[in-house]
């Protein structure tokens, strides 16, 4: 007996495992934002572009360093000039001229202008891992949505089967009422027809998983073919916020502010180098090697050498710092004021989302009570149909009634959580996970 039980509980296991690997993978809210976060390439793309900042940090870095550089040359020249001392013929430079050289150059101090233009590309990088931010959050927030709207349709869907069910139960008793006299076939095919409109309504919601199903499939990296199924809890808890607290935290955390503030900082990077333009700058250069051409013995490669220091100061250029100052002012205070404007932006999301949850929640309580009402009407007028005193049109439409209550409370419930989640993306709270890149 014992290995009876055993056996059958074995092949339990092994049958649920065999029907879930038939359903495919299960993804919960984490593994749909997680997935999403590593695999859409847009992350990739983004990471890139600032690890392209660094290399022209680096590039520009190169300029503290001396340049090195080799030269060789070689130039036949004629007609040759000459000088005659008797019988002697003196050239004056050879036929065939060789010159090969080293050249080193080196900036030994240009009053900051080079660390001025390190500045302004390094402040690059800064805004370009605030985008890998925004994307995460834009990316998280739609796999949130998407994955909420599959488990709305699927709790719509329970609904719908609900509703099929109970039709065909009160198709089965109409029809026994007909053979018994007390209905009509009248009572029976209008019975049918709202059986057929709700499967017709169940096709659709069916359909609309599907796509959702590939939409969240896309944005996991996955194949539209791969089999997934998503699973988790469709429900929503009151959450008691403060407003202005919330919109404190917004202003401290929010991407998009800080990438306003960013280009605050690039624009004064920009004044500055600006600035620097017209600084002068102070140049060594260094060069030895071989070449032909000296005498007494032109065509003998000699080693020779060559040092130079050189002061540059620009004093006029038609005004062109001026025009960059003038520039980089203008683009000062629209950063200023763009920064305003999103401070502004992030406090009305905030409130808004506030007032969203509070009416939706307003809403919530009296839908529950709809649908108290819808339910107790269904009973009664079963029971009056059943006694013959109701007609078989109008307990399908309190069933209906009790149906759309019901979806209409999926409906409340998903925009609350929507709302909630529109609450944390305008608070700039992180979804995926800190080890998630």
């Amino acid at each position: 007996m014992k290995f009876r039980y055993l056996t059958f509980y074995t092949l339990l296991f092994i049958s649920q495992g065999i029907y879930s690997q038939n359903k495919g993978i299960p993804i919960d809210l984490k593994r749909a934002i997680d997935n999403t976060i590593q695999r859409y390439p847009l992350i990739a793309q983004l990471n890139r572009q600032a690890d392209a900042v660094d290399s022209r940090v680096d590039q520009l870095k190169s300029n503290y360093l001396p340049t090195v550089d080799a030269d060789f040359s070689y130039a036949r020249v004629g007609p040759i000039q000459a000088i005659a001392f008797g019988p002697e013929i003196f050239q004056l430079y050879p036929v065939n001229n060789y010159d090969a050289h080293v050249e080193m150059g080196y900036t030994i101090y240009d009053f900051g202008k080079r660390d001025a233009m390190v500045d302004l590309v390094r402040s690059g990088k800064i805004t370009a891992l605030d985008n890998v931010e925004i994307a995460k959050t834009n990316l998280a927030y739609q796999a949130v949505q998407t994955y909420y709207s599959i488990l709305f349709l699927q709790e719509s869907l329970k609904v719908k089967d609900e509703q099929i069910a109970n039709l065909n139960n009160h198709l089965k008793f109409t029809t026994d009422k007909v053979k018994s006299g007390t209905a009509t076939d009248f009572d029976v095919l209008t019975t049918q027809v709202k059986v057929s409109a709700v499967q017709n309504q169940k096709i659709d919601i069916e359909n609309e998983i599907k796509k959702q199903e590939i939409q969240l499939k896309s944005l996991m990296g996955m194949t539209p073919d791969a089999r997934i199924y998503v699973t988790g809890n469709f429900s929503y808890t009151k959450i008691y916020m403060d407003a202005d607290s919330l919109i404190q935290v917004a202003l401290n955390n929010r991407s998009d502010l800080k990438i306003a503030r960013d280009y605050e900082i690039t624009a004064g990077l920009q004044k500055m180098n600006a600035r620097k333009n017209d600084m002068p700058s102070f140049h060594f250069e260094f060069e030895y090697g071989f070449k032909n051409g000296f005498i007494p013995n032109i065509d003998v490669l000699r080693g020779n050498f060559a040092a130079a220091f050189s002061f540059k100061y620009p004093i006029y250029n038609g005004s062109k710092e001026d025009a960059l100052e003038q520039e980089a002012d203008a683009n000062l205070l629209s950063t200023h004021s763009h920064s305003d404007e999103v401070e502004i932006t992030i406090k009305s999301e905030v409130t808004k989302a506030l007032s969203d949850l509070s009416s939706l929640e307003v809403q919530l309580q009296n839908i529950k009570v709809q649908i108290d009402q819808a339910a107790q009407s269904v009973d009664r007028s079963e029971l009056q149909y059943k006694a013959g005193t109701l007609r078989n049109l109008d307990l399908l439409d309190a069933q209906t009634s009790l149906s759309e209550a019901k979806l209409s409370e999926l409906q409340i419930i998903f925009r609350n959580i929507m709302a909630d989640y529109n609450l944390q993306r305008a608070v700039g709270h992180k979804i995926w996970s800190a080890d998630t890149n």
